[in-house]
């Protein structure tokens, strides 16, 4: 179970979009720092992670709102995944 988890295509679905507190994001939206923890999220993670709306699911929609934390969250994520 938790392999499948792991796949991108399938880790949109387990985010449920209505427990949202904070605003999507939409890429051009956002600064330069942001937009940098953003590529770095879908670079690593896949494109899966992009709603309908055009903004991040889950807590990386949260990232992108504070680039500074979002990226080294991002960094520590990928250090525990890998």
């Amino acid at each position: 179970m938790l392999a499948s988890l792991a796949r991108p295509a399938r880790l949109a679905r387990y985010y449920c979009p209505g427990m949202t507190r904070l605003p999507c994001l939409r890429y051009d939206d956002l600064d330069d720092a942001g937009q940098y923890v953003w590529d770095g999220v879908v670079g690593s993670r896949g494109s899966e992670l992009v709603n309908d709306s055009g903004g991040l699911i889950g807590p990386f929609n949260a990232f992108v709102h504070a680039p500074g934390v979002g990226r080294h969250l991002s960094s520590l994520g990928g250090r525990l995944r890998f």
